[in-house]
């Protein structure tokens, strides 16, 4: 058969058509049955195929990253004591409410011992925080550039925690005008129930 044969072949005519020009059309009409069909029918499987194939990527990756951690819980536990040890030895350098007259008293003691003049001294309102509770304690100190540093210093090294913040300096007659918010922080009430 030729192609102008083939062109002339009418829809209407389908009957009078040559035998394997009918089997042509029956096989490729069942092809696109079957192709449509087995796509509607396994579209959903396909796609639940896919979701899965990238959830087990996510498990093989789990699973790799917690036999690594369990390969190296020695170590994990380890550093979980030195950082229990070090979270302890932290929290004993906050000091107790009733030792808040004692670190004044050092406090006083470094600005004295570093010849700075006390102008003013004293506690602020306490400013709670969920874990800890601030002590800020604004202090108004004269004196010049060396004993501020000294002070600073000697303040650093105490066996408590204490942060200068809030610092400003102005040059005066009698020296320079240092006035500052020296805060220090004890462990919250609800928070040291927790840690002992």
């Amino acid at each position: 058969m030729t192609l102008e044969e083939l062109k002339a072949l009418e829809l209407e005519n389908l009957g009078q058509w040559p035998t394997p020009v009918k089997l042509a059309a029956a096989a490729m009409l069942a092809l696109g049955i079957l192709g449509l069909g087995s796509y509607l029918l396994l579209a959903e499987d396909l796609a639940l195929l896919s979701a899965e194939r990238q959830r087990e990527s996510l498990l093989r990756q789990e699973f790799r990253d917690k036999y690594q951690f369990s390969a190296h819980l020695d170590r994990h536990r380890q550093r979980l004591v030195e950082t229990q040890v070090a979270l302890k030895q932290r929290l004993g350098m906050l000091p107790k409410e009733d030792e808040m007259p004692g670190l004044l008293d050092d406090i006083t003691y470094l600005a004295t011992r570093t010849d700075l003049r006390i102008e003013g001294i004293g506690w602020l309102p306490e400013q709670p925080g969920e874990l800890y509770v601030a002590l800020p304690l604004k202090m108004e100190l004269i004196g010049d550039y060396a004993q501020f540093g000294e002070f600073a210093a000697s303040l650093a090294a105490l066996p408590r925690i204490v942060s200068l913040q809030e610092l400003s300096m102005s040059a005066q007659q009698q020296g320079l005008s240092i006035e500052l918010v020296a805060r220090t922080y004890r462990l919250a009430p609800a928070a040291g129930e927790g840690q002992q």
